[in-house]
């Protein structure tokens, strides 16, 4: 007993009990050979214990409270990607929401359509304006997609145009053989084969592809109502001037303009026998086509 004694008093008197997070190591063996060498100076600082008993001793501590002894490493959680929705699906539940309008020429909403103005109305709502390229009659639909080869008789996917007629009737398809559109009716649903003039062609607009992020498909309409067409220029007609619905002399006249009357161009456009047509927008916000060289 009385050895042992002796021994804690020299380790007490050397200070060489290790501390490690607070907690108290007995010195090992490794002490013992210390006191039998000379003491020259008071004692520095003592280094830090980098021995596997101090490794092992911060460990068990770090254990002991709770914390891991590995450094944690930050795993950053995967992209979600924002939710879409097919456009074709947008533009089909707008125009369900102006089924029973009743139609009006050269209307285009909200309480009132003809065949191209919910067309119009649809695709502006939806932020899709630019894939009709603006166009507000049947006829210019039809001549325009017909050119860029977009056209057939087979294979149509909702969000489709649907032509009849020739050109003097459009709908928008939304599967199953079915087409809504602006009848004399008003807005309504129906089978292509029951619709009159007869069906003539598809307009494939790609739609059923194309993704919209939810949230803009649901801010589409806001933004759609304050975003018109871009003007080009002014012009003043010269002589008592109709105002078309297609680019065409055979096209329905939709009013006539007096001489002087200021119109803002927003397309321009050459019918049969090479003749120059402005697309514009008269008083009163009716759009239509004029023959370019009764202006200036």
């Amino acid at each position: 007993m009385s050895q042992k004694r002796a021994r804690l008093r020299a380790l007490a008197s050397l200070g060489l009990s290790i501390v490690i997070l607070g907690a108290l190591v007995p010195a090992t063996s490794a002490a013992s050979t210390e006191l039998s060498a000379p003491i020259a100076a008071p004692a520095a600082t003592i280094a830090p214990a980098t021995s596997d008993a101090a490794t092992a001793a911060s460990a068990g501590f770090a254990a002991a409270i709770g914390l891991s002894a590995q450094p944690r490493r930050l795993v950053a959680a995967p992209a979600v990607a924002p939710a879409t929705v097919a456009a074709s699906t947008r533009i089909i539940a707008l125009a369900r929401t102006h089924l029973g309008a009743r139609y009006q020429h050269g209307a285009t909403g909200p309480r009132a359509f003809d065949c191209s103005g919910l067309v119009y109305r649809v695709f502006v709502d939806a932020g899709l304006v630019r894939r009709i390229d603006g166009l507000r009659s049947a006829a210019a639909l039809y001549a325009h997609f017909r050119a860029l080869r977009m056209t057939s008789t087979r294979n149509p996917l909702p969000g489709d145009l649907v032509i009849f007629g020739g050109g003097s009737h459009v709908g928008i398809y939304i599967g199953a053989g079915r087409v809504i559109h602006a009848m004399i009716s008003g807005v309504a649903i129906t089978r292509i084969s029951a619709v009159y003039p007869r069906f003539t062609t598809y307009v494939h607009m790609g739609l059923s592809t194309l993704r919209l992020p939810v949230a803009t498909a649901a801010r589409a309409a806001a933004r759609g109502r304050g975003r018109g067409p871009k003007v080009l220029s002014t012009v003043r007609t010269l002589v008592p001037l109709s105002l078309r619905s297609a680019p065409s002399t055979s096209a329905g006249r939709l009013l006539v303009l007096r001489p002087g009357v200021r119109l803002a161009v927003i397309a321009v456009s050459r019918g049969l026998h090479n003749l120059r047509w402005f697309r514009v927008i008269a008083p009163g916000g009716r759009i239509g086509w004029v023959v370019a060289g009764y202006t200036r």
